[in-house]
C-alpha cells in the first residue's frame, strides 16, 4: 500500500470543506496483493492511507479512537504531502515532525526543544482509557495530530501500528512488522 491506494476524503482538486470524517478501519487487515507487501507477514505491515486537498493556513485535527472501541491497536499517526515528504507542526512555538505515536510517548523536535507529549482534546493524557464497553482499561496508545498546511495541496493521513514508521509512502517499501488491531 502507498499514497497512490489512499483513500479519498476529498476529490483532487477540491479543499476538503472541514466537515467531520469519520473511517471504520482496522491496522492488519490489508489484502492488497499490488504492493510488495504480498507475503505472509504483510498484515502486521499494514499503513492506511487517507487522501485530501488542503488550502494553504488550513488546519485538520486528526484523532485515532481505537481504544474506546475496544481495539488493542497502538495506533502511529503521520502526515505526508504529495510527494511523500513527511511534514512538520508546531507545538507550543516548537517544530515537531508530523507523526504521533500517542500520548504516552514524545514527540522529538526537530532541532532545538523539548519532548512533549499530545493527547486529542478530551483525552486523558498518558492515563489509562476505558476499552470498549467493558470494565478493562488500557493505556491510551490512539495517536492525535493538530496539522495546518504550509502550502495548498494534496495530503496524506498514514495509520500504521506503533512500530511500523520508517515505511516509504511512495513506495511502501521499508514497512516492518507493528502493532495491530
Amino acid at each position: 500500500e502507498n499514497i497512490a491506494t489512499a483513500l479519498p476524503i476529498s476529490t483532487a482538486g477540491t479543499p476538503y470543506d472541514g466537515i467531520r470524517f469519520f473511517a471504520n478501519g482496522t491496522i492488519g487487515d490489508t489484502d492488497d496483493s499490488t504492493s510488495a507487501q504480498q507475503d505472509e507477514g504483510r498484515r502486521v505491515r499494514d499503513v492506511d492511507y487517507f487522501g485530501l486537498d488542503l488550502a494553504a493556513g488550513q488546519q485538520i485535527l486528526v484523532d485515532i479512537d481505537a481504544a474506546i472501541h475496544g481495539s488493542t491497536l497502538d495506533s502511529y499517526l503521520r502526515i505526508f504531502n504529495d510527494v511523500g515528504v513527511l511534514q512538520s507542526v508546531i507545538i507550543n512555538g516548537v517544530l515537531y515532525t508530523a507523526e504521533n505515536d500517542g500520548a504516552l510517548v514524545p514527540m522529538i523536535p526537530v532541532g532545538f526543544g523539548a519532548p512533549v507529549s499530545v493527547g486529542a482534546p478530551g483525552e486523558r493524557l498518558g492515563n489509562s482509557q476505558v476499552r470498549g464497553n467493558t470494565a478493562s482499561t488500557r493505556p491510551d496508545t490512539d495517536s492525535y495530530l493538530n496539522f495546518v498546511a504550509p502550502t495548498a495541496g494534496r495530503y496524506y493521513i498514514a495509520v500504521s501500528g506503533a512500530g511500523n514508521n520508517n515505511y516509504n509512502p511512495l513506495t511502501g517499501a521499508n514497512a516492518i512488522p507493528g502493532s495491530t488491531g
